[in-house]
């Protein structure tokens, strides 16, 4: 007979994730569905004694007040159904036959999949929302430690590999997440759909050079944010204006200069330059991938100054805010993967 099943991690640790007042002390708050799997979580208590437990939150504002709250920790959950219906039930006086663990192993495995593409897809989601990208989880989900409870009422077992946590640190950038943004979040990741890919791509590059000091790497996502995001607007526009497509087909296929891209490529495609649009920018991604091209092609070491990173990755988010303002159709997210 079905089981209602759930696996629990009370100690969820995140970096740089702030959220509005309203979102502190709630429970069983909806992130999003994969494969059966709801995953929810529990926000931590703005009570009064928390006021220094900086590993739950720290306000921003006043304390009778707050403006923002960031997030330090979590509660996650993954509701579940199983036919699994005999386990060892924690103070039980007899061990756990080797099929009851591998089942409840099985269980605990599946159910961290699910919470951690629910959970990382809902940051990227968020940080795409708001155009902030530093929110991450600090350790993923299936090193953490679960706790599975199986049946009504629920008994549970305990299972997997206990992992160090790393320090909650205090973060920088501060998406104001609300309750009816966590809904419509949760319910788009329900639905299937994911962080557009050239946005998430940029998010990476902008974390890598914060948080990382990995300006290389930065490049190279970055780089490829251009090239997706460009491809992808040629290919919305060819389908909402068929009798363009052969045009769009061509100019994808012959891969020709970035800057033609930018420049004569949008200009026929999208209507706009994005040369007119923005003239130093363009210039800052055509040095860009200039830089891309050396570390792939020629092996170079790649950038040594923060600041010029910072400044081409600033140019690659204005050209993808600027692609959003052309009213073409939503990009779809990068496929999900499978639980299995």
């Amino acid at each position: 007979m079905p089981q209602p099943a759930s696996v629990e991690w009370a100690q969820v640790r995140l970096e740089h994730f702030v959220v509005a007042p309203e979102l502190a002390d709630q429970s069983n708050i909806r992130l999003g569905e994969i494969a059966g799997v709801r995953v929810e979580a529990d926000f931590p208590s703005l009570g009064a004694d928390d006021e220094f437990d900086r590993a739950a939150w720290v306000s921003v504002g006043t304390y009778d007040s707050p403006e923002l709250i960031e997030i330090g920790r979590l509660k996650l959950r993954a509701h579940m159904v199983t036919d699994f219906d005999t386990f060892a039930f924690v103070g039980d006086d007899r061990q756990p036959t080797s099929d009851e663990m591998r089942e409840a192993e099985r269980l605990i495995q599946f159910a961290s999949a699910a919470a951690e593409y629910v959970i990382t897809t809902f940051l990227e989601m968020t940080a795409q929302r708001h155009k902030r990208f530093l929110a991450r989880l600090s350790t993923p989900i299936p090193l953490l430690t679960g706790v599975l409870r199986v049946g009504n009422p629920a008994q549970r077992t305990k299972a997997g590999q206990p992992t160090r946590l790393t320090a909650f640190a205090h973060g920088t950038d501060l998406p104001s997440l609300t309750k009816m943004e966590v809904e419509l979040i949760a319910s788009a990741i329900s639905a299937h759909a994911g962080p557009d890919l050239a946005w998430q791509l940029y998010g990476r590059a902008f974390r890598l050079l914060v948080l990382e000091d990995d300006l290389r790497q930065a490049v190279l996502e970055a780089a490829i944010a251009v090239e997706v995001a460009l491809d992808g607007a040629f290919r919305r526009m060819g389908e909402m204006h068929p009798e363009i497509k052969p045009m769009v087909t061509l100019l994808i296929k012959n891969q020709r200069s970035i800057r033609e891209q930018m420049k004569e490529g949008a200009q026929a495609v999208l209507g706009q330059s994005y040369a007119a649009v923005s003239a130093d920018n363009y210039e800052l991604i055509a040095s860009l991938m200039v830089e891309r091209n050396a570390i792939v092609h020629d092996g170079t070491s790649g950038p040594l100054d923060p600041s010029d990173v910072s400044g081409k990755l600033a140019a690659v988010r204005h050209m993808l805010e600027w692609l959003d303002t052309l009213g073409l159709p939503p990009r779809a997210g990068p496929p999900r993967r499978s639980l299995t």
